[in-house]
């Protein structure tokens, strides 16, 4: 894909100016032990989406999808637990960041807000807490959609938390803003990913918990989840896919599986959302506008 024009870039960081006023709407919902923001626009009468961000980013990053969906769904953005500017628990371990503390927390604020079904769409991370989410609540579900989310993982713990560790070091080291830049120009494909990454989403970072939700990352298996799930389920391939040997066995499964579309989407890297914005807006209201048929 060839690099967008400078004037690109600047329509970009206009309307990533605009999408900023929906932070007057962000509210705080206090559970148990932490505080979560969460925006909630839409009406309330029509079908709602979730969208949850993976590991380091937040909420922000489904904001460029807020505007496309609104119409004809009410938008649920909700920061995990330790990410954007929703709260660290009184226990910072890794058990206190796993799956299952991310899915309660999900569950606890769902149930506050009165929302007794929705679409859910995860990336990596949040893929696999939408996986868990399931296995507790699978009637809470219209339809699931992740992207660069494996269906199992099974990484030696040492290798998961060795190459987390060095996460709080870094911004330490860097200070926050030149750690997310530079992940930011790792991590993006676009300027215009770079761009929201850098400046909305991974100044937010909390590093710590960064680390301790990166260690749960290493060994799970939900294929016996997805397998019983009755609901459609959407697999969004990335093409540029660095992590091709962990994503097979996701790929395996949706062959093998009749419930389960998988798309590629060109030009695209691990935040495939704001990579290929239109892309990805047009195969996910595709996909969810057939599910609800």
């Amino acid at each position: 894909m060839p690099a967008a024009r400078p004037n690109d870039l600047a329509l970009f960081k206009i309307m990533l100016i605009k999408t900023r006023d929906l932070e007057s709407k962000v509210s705080l919902f206090n559970g148990q032990d932490i505080s979560l923001e969460y925006l909630l626009v839409g009406n309330e009468s029509v079908p709602t989406i979730l969208f949850v961000h993976g590991v380091s980013a937040d909420m922000r990053q489904f904001l460029p999808q807020v505007k496309f969906f609104a119409d004809k769904y009410q938008i649920l953005l909700v920061s995990l637990r330790g990410h954007g500017r929703s709260s660290n628990p009184t226990r910072m371990n890794e058990t206190a960041f796993n799956f299952a503390a991310f899915a309660q927390d999900l569950w606890e604020l769902i149930q506050h807000l009165g929302i007794n079904q929705l679409h859910y769409v995860g990336n990596s991370m949040g893929g696999m807490t939408g996986y868990e989410l399931l296995a507790q609540h699978p009637n809470l579900f219209l339809s699931l959609t992740t992207f660069d989310t494996a269906v199992f993982m099974n990484i030696p713990p040492f290798l998961a938390k060795a190459g987390s560790r060095s996460v709080p070091m870094m911004v330490k080291v860097m200070g926050k803003q030149r750690y997310a830049n530079l992940v930011a120009k790792q991590t993006g494909k676009t300027p215009e990913t770079v761009a929201i990454l850098a400046d909305a989403i991974l100044p937010n970072i909390h590093p710590q918990a960064v680390y301790l939700a990166q260690c749960n990352i290493a060994r799970y298996d939900y294929t016996a989840v997805l397998q019983k799930m009755k609901r459609p389920y959407l697999i969004l391939e990335r093409e540029l896919d660095r992590g091709g040997k962990l994503m097979k066995s996701t790929f395996a499964f949706a062959q093998a599986n009749d419930h389960v579309h998988l798309i590629k989407i060109p030009n695209a890297g691990h935040i495939a959302n704001l990579d290929q914005p239109e892309l990805f807006n047009e195969h996910l209201a595709t996909f969810l506008q057939s599910s609800q048929s």
